[in-house]
This record gives structure tokens, sequence and C-alpha cells, in this order.
């Protein structure tokens, strides 16, 4: 009995990508926000992660678990719905849409967005309360800092000083 000619046997090929991050031109998506472009200092706590201690220098922390810590010289918070973040955070923006506990202190703009709670205190520039979004404790204004446009007069300017 005459045998069955075999289909030619393909080389295994070692130069296809077994990776996303291994083909060219493929990107991972950042897990920050937009605004936050570059390879900046970002620190991500994963759902079902848990992390205590005192966080500095931080240019964006995106809190999907859970936080315990005093957040420093950040220039963004993100929690993410299903996130909680307890402490302290001085940053200049906020955008919650977890449970934010604790004292949030922010320089440009806090957002709460639906779903996001924040307990205990904000002192904020900007505010932006989405539809949904719950605060519960105290809010504090914080005067902007603006620098003077140049050629407006001020009262205090003005060539009546008293001096007559």
């Amino acid at each position: 009995m005459p045998s069955k000619p075999s289909a030619p046997q393909q080389p295994f090929r070692n130069d296809i990508p077994r990776r996303v991050l291994d083909i060219p031109g493929a990107q991972r998506k950042p897990a920050t926000p937009e605004g936050l472009a570059g390879d900046g200092k970002r620190l991500v706590v994963g759902r079902e992660i848990r992390l205590s201690g005192a966080i500095s220098s931080c240019d964006c922390l995106v809190v999907e678990g859970q936080v315990e810590a005093d957040l420093t010289e950040a220039r963004m918070v993100v929690v993410s719905r299903g996130g909680t973040f307890k402490g302290t955070a001085t940053v200049a923006n906020a955008e919650i849409s977890g449970l934010f506990d604790g004292n949030l202190t922010v320089s440009d703009t806090a957002t709460v967005k639906p779903g996001g709670v924040v307990r205990g205190t904000i002192r904020y520039t900007n505010l932006v309360m989405e539809k949904g979004g719950i605060v519960e404790g105290t809010l504090t204004p914080q005067p902007r800092k603006s620098a003077p446009v140049k050629g407006l007069m001020m009262p205090s300017d003005s060539a009546d000083d008293g001096r007559s």
C-alpha cells in the first residue's frame, strides 16, 4: 500500500512575537488619567492590593485597591471605583470615583465623580462635583494663586495713597 505524501513540515519560528510588548510599535496604555502623559513617577495600587505607609514625590497615585497613607508632593491622586484611600493627601489634582477618607488638600482641582465618596475635609481651589458624587464632611475653599495682570492697577496702586 503506497504511503500518503505528508504535508510539508513548517519549521518552528522563533521570530513571531508572543507578547503585545514584543510587537513593533505596540504600546501598553497607561493606567493613569489623561493629562499625565510621559514617563513620570506613577504608583498603581491594583485591586486586592493593600498598601500602608508614607508616599512622597509621586507624580500620580492610582488607587484601585486599599491605601492607608500620607501622600505628599504629588501631582495627582486617582481613587478608582472600588478603591479606598484613608489618610492625608496633599496634591495638585484629585479625581475620586471610589472612597477617600481623611484630609485632602488640593492646590488646583478636586473632582468627585459619580459613585465617589469623600469623608473628612477637602481644602480646594477648584471643586467639581459630578452628579452622584458625595462629600460627607467639611469643604474649605483656598484662595487662588494667580499672578497679577500687567497694566492692571489695583486699588492700593492708585496715585492717592494718603500722602498728600
